[in-house]
């Protein structure tokens, strides 16, 4: 098989698998249920609010974002829609996982608006991975990307946020930090030196502009 045609085996296997482990281990959170009274939903519309502005950086604010490379200015807007969505939903299931692990109750995934916000954050660890790979992998690459890094991901909030109790305003670690150096890492392993100085390292007027978008 070719890149492409590995890429839509392993993007349809993978959501095929996604879709099922919702419907056999996932729920709606019972305060969404509409048979409840509107006593529980307060303050869910601010935080569904926070999910929406959170929701359009991941889709507008990464996406033109990553068009700094002159060669891959449209491309990158492609691969960030298709990773982010993506890693949106292996987030939700992953901190569901490593959430039952640690807690011991190994009961179904509530999903709930709190579940969204943390699932774009675990989407944006793997985009700022996606910065410093862009150019070096190819779609197949990327998605097998996401899925490593999300499952490593959200083990590391668990142990740092649940278990250790660390406060980490704006995810500067567990968001950002890890995945510039999981993207560091990768882009070792990926790229050769001479990467570099490659003629299609680089950026000109209408590469820059739409990354100022982003």
């Amino acid at each position: 098989m070719n890149t492409n045609q590995k890429f839509a085996a392993l993007a349809i296997g993978l959501q095929f698998a996604i879709v099922l482990i919702f419907g056999l281990c996932g729920e709606y959170s019972g305060i969404l249920d509409a048979k409840n009274d509107t006593a529980g939903l307060e303050g869910a519309g601010t935080r569904y609010a926070f999910y929406q502005d959170i929701h359009v950086m991941m889709f507008i604010g990464f996406g033109y974002l990553m068009t700094f490379l002159k060669k891959y200015t449209y491309g990158a807007v492609g691969f960030n829609f298709m990773v982010a969505a993506f890693a949106i939903q292996w987030t939700i299931l992953c901190t569901g996982f490593w959430h039952c692990v640690h807690t011991g109750d190994w009961s179904r995934i509530e999903t709930d608006e709190v579940y969204l916000i943390n699932a774009d954050f675990g989407a944006a660890a793997v985009l700022i991975t996606f910065g410093g790979v862009l150019g070096k992998v190819n779609s197949f690459q990327l998605l097998t990307i996401a899925v490593i890094e999300i499952f490593f991901y959200t083990l590391n909030v668990m142990i740092a946020i649940e278990e250790f109790g660390a406060a980490d305003i704006g995810g500067s670690m567990v968001i950002h930090t890890f995945g510039a150096y999981f993207g560091l890492a990768c882009a070792w392993m990926l790229g050769p030196k001479e990467a570099q100085g490659h003629k299609n390292n680089t950026t000109n007027k209408t590469s820059d502009t739409f990354a100022m978008i982003g």
